[in-house]
């Protein structure tokens, strides 16, 4: 409890707040001190020529005798006291300070054991007077002790005002550490309300939209392991039923045949569902490295094309091929993923007698390849979340897919630094548009041999 006291930002910052206040009050009477002793010494020097005056003309003008003049004349600022001359030579004094005595000046005399003023009584040859400024008592000690009570006073009043500013401040922060314990634990729902357009403010905005990201992320997780318990439960709960079939000897051949086949599709899927989901896992990863060899890429393209010619000459598709030759430098077996799965799409959602066209052309540096069909398309409302995970648009085909193409799409292009758009509209079809950058590899030269001379 005591160390979470101590490592309270609230004790922190109030700590700190009283330690420069407090060396700002040091500061502040030292210097405030130094003023007030200087002012004092210049209006002293003033009062001690009036005091010098007022002597001189008691002397003169009264027969008040000496002591009387000096009771007279002595305050609590300072003190009058008499000297004879035998006094007065026990200080001796230099021939500077006895022509300044003469002419009526007073002369300052600083020793080891006293410090004061010395004049001569004009009208009296031969006495002297002393002025003995009592100055801490008379006129500084006050000055120092108002000073002080001064600064103390606003110390006081400032710890106390800034305790209630403090609180103020440091509010939203203890709001944040509410709301991210609840975050932390699983409350993803969690906002905490503040406005305010300086830093905490914009802490606060990132803390909530933080909240708002782990919520979605926790969200497409428990989708994820939805679908794939799904994707997996299916194909193994189908091939179960057929091998307990298997088991009954009044099937004829040709059922038998059958359900083993079925058995080979749902394996075979099975197989491709594992393949694509590890695949898609190093590429999200990065464990895949794209490597850059040159390879024709309107022959690539042309080949993912054929392996489907089955299926789209099955469903009079009408091809619609344009391809530019193009060498292209990049990663030739990822390539050839990305255009198997857009090719496999297009045959997929388009209908019967339908027509796909695939076009490749290259502009400078950079090469486009455009997929569109004129199929289902996708509906407006689900167009935002194509590329996720077992995200599939158009469930009445989801037993044909298992959702990971496009996300290998876009991963892929996302890792070898293209661009990928689309357009859709529902019943009228999908257009897919990829960029990349078609540059060799940087070549490294090799540095010069030397060349050895042998005598």
């Amino acid at each position: 409890m005591k160390h979470r006291v101590r490592s309270s930002i609230r004790v922190k910052i109030a700590l700190i707040f009283i330690g420069v206040f407090l060396l700002s009050c040091l500061l502040s009477f030292f210097i405030t001190s130094f003023m007030v002793q200087d002012y004092t010494h210049d209006t002293l020097e003033t009062n001690l020529e009036q005091v010098l005056n007022s002597v001189n003309a008691l002397a003169e003008d009264t027969a008040l005798s000496s002591e009387k003049i000096a009771s007279i004349l002595t305050n609590d600022m300072y003190q009058v006291f008499l000297y004879e001359q035998l006094q007065v030579d026990a200080l001796h004094l230099t021939e500077e300070q006895l022509q300044k005595l003469g002419g009526g000046e007073l002369i300052y005399i600083s020793g080891e054991d006293r410090t004061f003023h010395l004049g001569q009584i004009a009208a009296r040859p031969g006495e002297y007077f002393i002025l003995s400024i009592n100055m801490e008592s008379s006129i500084l000690r006050p000055i120092y002790m108002l000073v002080f009570l001064t600064l103390v006073l606003c110390l006081m009043i400032g710890s106390v005002l800034m305790c209630f500013a403090i609180s103020f401040v440091i509010k939203p922060v203890g709001m944040l550490t509410t709301a991210a314990k609840r975050v932390a634990g699983g409350d993803f729902d969690t906002k905490v309300f503040y406005r305010s357009e300086d830093e905490i403010g914009e802490l606060v905005d990132n803390f909530n939209r933080m909240a708002r990201e782990l919520g979605s992320m926790e969200h497409m997780r428990r989708d994820f392991l939805s679908n794939v318990s799904h994707e997996f439960k299916t194909p193994i709960a189908s091939i179960q039923g057929f091998a307990k079939l298997l088991k009954s000897p009044e099937l004829s051949d040709e059922e038998r045949q059958n359900y083993l086949e079925i058995i080979e599709e749902e394996s075979g899927r099975l197989s491709n569902l594992s393949s694509n989901m590890l695949k898609l896992t190093k590429i999200e990863n990065q464990s895949i490295v794209p490597q850059k060899n040159r390879f024709s890429l309107d022959e690539q393209i042309r080949k993912a094309i054929l392996l489907f010619a089955n299926r789209w000459e099955a469903k009079n598709i009408e091809m619609d091929i344009q391809l530019d030759k193009v060498d292209f430098f990049g990663d030739e077996e990822l390539m050839q993923q990305v255009w198997v799965n857009l090719i496999d799409n297009a045959v997929k959602f388009t209908g019967e007698g339908g027509n796909i066209a695939v076009y490749l052309r290259q502009i400078g540096t950079e090469v486009i390849v455009t997929v569109a069909d004129d199929g289902v398309g996708i509906p407006a409302d689900k167009q935002q979340r194509i590329f996720e995970k077992f995200y599939q648009a158009d469930t009445s085909h989801a037993s044909h897919g298992n959702g990971l193409g496009l996300s290998i799409v876009k991963s892929i292009i996302d890792l070898v630094g293209g661009a990928i758009d689309w357009q859709s509209r529902e019943e009228e079809g999908t257009r897919f548009t990829i960029w990349l950058k078609n540059k060799p590899p940087e070549q490294k030269i090799p540095a010069p041999k030397r060349k050895s001379y042998r005598q």
